[in-house]
């Protein structure tokens, strides 16, 4: 409540979430995209609690999407449990649901953690802590995955990988994929990603549409997002060397 405000319809991003847990509890918080089950179960069987944006529901019953956190899972049966806002404690969500209503939400994922722990994390998230690395490896990933599952999800996860990538014209092209093999009711991420696309490809006019026609894509327009400067970055830096080995953070 103190970051998401009174409004009960609000979203909320993971951005602000570091600097308030610091300050009130001398915690820290580290987000990212590209989350995998795997990677989940190292960080619930390490002592963490991870918490990833999903559907609440399958999208075919209810287009609402928030976080749920991640307490447990058992390999036998193949299912992690949850603790949910709206739908209680200990939910049981078996991996194959887990992963297919996570991948319209980039596979994004939040870890709230003592400091004294930050060496433990960084080992298991890995190459995905860099920033940089991860964008790359979300966009490879995304990239396969829509060519290979040509499903709506899959084409609208390739086109975010492609923005924070600094691909615009990859990710306005996968977007379109998307938006015409399905609905995007509900994709709030959307909202920001393929205007901001468009803009920096300096299609104003286009992004301007774009943006008026999503905007009931979803229920807050607080989720609607400045344009990612570290994208733009990355486009700059690409454009101007034209060796991606020379990206850095």
């Amino acid at each position: 409540m103190p970051l998401r405000g009174t409004n009960i319809l609000s979203g909320m991003g993971p951005q602000k979430v570091d600097g308030w847990v610091n300050a009130n509890f001398g915690l820290r918080s580290m987000w990212r995209n590209n989350g995998t089950n795997d990677l989940l179960r190292r960080l619930v069987a390490n002592g963490f609690a991870p918490m990833v944006t999903q559907w609440m529901q399958d999208p075919s019953i209810s287009r609402i999407a928030h976080w749920r956190v991640v307490r447990g899972y058992d390999d036998a049966a193949s299912v992690f449990y949850v603790n949910d806002p709206m739908l209680g404690n200990m939910v049981p969500l078996s991996y194959e649901w887990f992963q297919n209503n996570w991948q319209s939400f980039s596979y994004r994922y939040m870890v709230i953690y003592d400091p004294k722990d930050e060496a433990l994390l960084k080992a298991i998230i890995g190459d995905d802590w860099n920033d940089t690395h991860m964008r790359k490896n979300f966009y490879e990933r995304t990239k396969a995955d829509a060519y290979t599952q040509n499903s709506s999800a899959a084409w609208l996860a390739y086109g975010e990988a492609a923005y924070g990538y600094g691909l615009f014209g990859e990710a306005v092209s996968a977007f379109e994929r998307g938006m015409a093999l399905g609905s995007v009711q509900g994709v709030f991420t959307l909202r920001s990603s393929y205007p901001q696309a468009l803009r920096a490809l300096g299609r104003q006019t286009d992004a301007d549409a774009m943006q008026k026609r999503l905007s009931t894509s979803a229920t807050s327009p607080t989720v609607a997002s400045a344009p990612d400067p570290f994208a733009l970055y990355l486009a700059f830096a690409r454009e101007h060397t034209g060796d991606e080995a020379q990206l850095v953070p």
